[in-house]
């Protein structure tokens, strides 16, 4: 415990000093008041989890299946399927495996039904590894999503939200003492504003890093906007993101109005062009990573995940970027989503690739 809080301590970097690290230096209290709160302290969490949670994400889980087919169908037209997988799925599901996957502990809160999906999710995730008891069963059925993937890779996707439209407030709060915990909270929208409000509440209050990606897009409440500290979004969530805000122009000036509003850094995933992020007045772009797409769903949560996983290790904001387009790359080149988000060994392959070619 003691050699692993010297070396969180060594790690630390003040959050607007443009770091290694974004972490905030008001976490080492956090960290010691969390290890001696009342309820489930930080050495239960390590003696659960084995180490202390980098990452908390209010997940949205759905099962998955997706079929790739020529092309997408027309009205009324039906189509042959070329392939199909069936998986867990759903944005924080996706950001919390990647985040996972690249050797980062990670916690969170997701709802499932009581029902045949959800005891499949539950299997997924002792499988996968992650904490089983980061989900809430309930007595309404689990979320689902239908894929269509298209020859060249683009794809078409509908969801029905199921539990995720249950998850709480009052979920969140019952895992406080984990969120405090944390070093960096993730949220996306395909669950509602009151769960992720509760969370970045009480991660603003202990000073942990908040994340949000926007997606499916809304419209960020102002509770939730200044609470936030990152921002990442697609070319389409940027478009209409910057449509709510007094904005027009390049990527810079919508960045420059969210700091305004005290969001201090932005990431805009582009695709077959990369990244562009924002942050604290520096603009950096990322070059795509070039492969044979075969299943583009999901590229943008393995850009996400691996972002936060590499500003969890202390990495610079620009370099998570660089890991992120990696990981983004690597996710698109099979069916599905989860056997293809990268492990270290595969991304610092695909890290070296790039290096290699200049």
């Amino acid at each position: 415990m003691v050699q692993r809080l010297i070396h969180r301590m060594a790690a630390m970097r003040p959050f607007r000093d443009r770091g290694p690290s974004i972490f905030h230096p008001a976490r080492l209290v956090s960290w010691l008041r969390f290890n001696n709160n009342a309820g489930e302290s930080g050495a239960q969490v390590d003696q659960r989890r084995g180490d202390a949670v980098a990452v908390f994400v209010i997940g949205s889980l759905v099962l998955a299946c997706c079929a790739r087919v020529a092309r997408c169908p027309e009205p009324g037209e039906s189509l042959v399927a070329e392939d199909f997988i069936m998986e867990a799925g759903g944005k924080g599901f996706n950001v919390a495996l990647a985040v996972h996957r690249l050797g980062v502990p990670v916690d969170g809160v997701f709802a499932v039904g009581n029902d045949a999906p959800g005891l499949f999710m539950r299997r997924y995730f002792s499988e996968l590894g992650l904490a089983e008891d980061a989900l809430c069963v309930l007595e309404v059925p689990t979320g689902a999503g239908v894929g269509l993937i298209q020859a060249d890779g683009e794809n078409r996707i509908a969801v029905y939200p199921g539990a995720n439209a249950h998850l709480s407030a009052e979920h969140v709060a019952a895992r406080a003492g984990r969120l405090r915990g944390s070093d960096l909270v993730f949220a996306q929208f395909e669950v509602s504003d009151a769960p992720i409000a509760a969370a970045f509440a009480l991660a603003r209050e202990a000073g942990v890093t908040t994340m949000l990606n926007p997606s499916p897009y809304r419209p960020i409440s102002e509770a939730i906007l200044a609470a936030t500290n990152v921002i990442v979004v697609n070319e389409q969530e940027a478009a209409a993101l910057a449509a709510d805000r007094p904005w027009t122009g390049p990527y810079e000036g919508l960045a420059a109005s969210l700091a305004e509003a005290g969001v201090d850094g932005l990431i805009v995933t582009r695709g077959r062009r990369g990244a562009w992020a924002w942050w604290h007045g520096e603009s950096i772009k990322q070059p795509a990573f070039p492969v044979e797409v075969v299943d583009s769903i999901g590229a943008g949560d393995a850009c996400a995940g691996s972002v936060i996983a590499a500003l969890a290790k202390g990495e610079s904001f620009t370099e998570a970027l660089r890991w992120g387009c990696a990981a983004g790359a690597l996710a698109t080149t099979r069916l599905g989503l989860v056997q293809a988000l990268p492990d270290m060994v595969q991304l610092q392959s695909m890290l070296g690739v790039r290096n290699a070619l200049g």
